[in-house]
């Protein structure tokens, strides 16, 4: 079983065109340690991006992590991948990405969570 959260933020204002977003996949760890992957794959497409976006790669997974710390989930006990990168050469940049990945993995993680608790027969509050 897993839980998948998207987030994707586009802005269109003439001459201060943003994009970026990411979507997380989580699942819990398969083996004694957990993992966090991210994909330089295409949002619409799903196929590798051709250009370099390490940048974004690299905010992406700085995005998951910084929310790991802000809400103490322990990252190791989980296997996440993040992919479908929202990609522009000129309008994506690492902040808008980074924020992406840091709502993505909030959706997916309560995703998560909500799934369990109807599951087991409880509901929250």
């Amino acid at each position: 079983m897993y839980a998948i959260g998207s987030s994707y933020l586009i802005r269109q204002a003439p001459g201060a065109e943003r994009l970026g977003g990411v979507t997380v996949k989580v699942r819990p760890r398969g083996s004694s340690c957990g993992t966090l992957e991210v994909l330089a794959t295409d949002w619409r497409t799903g196929e590798p991006i051709e250009d370099d976006v390490s940048l974004l790669a690299e905010a992406a997974d700085a995005g998951v992590r910084r929310f790991a710390a802000d809400y103490e989930v322990d990252l190791s006990e989980w296997d996440i991948t993040v992919s479908r990168l929202a990609y522009h050469p000129v309008d994506s940049s690492p902040l808008t990405t980074q924020i992406a990945a840091y709502n993505a993995i909030a959706s997916a993680l309560a995703s998560w969570h909500s799934t369990r608790l109807r599951s087991s027969g409880r509901t929250q509050n």
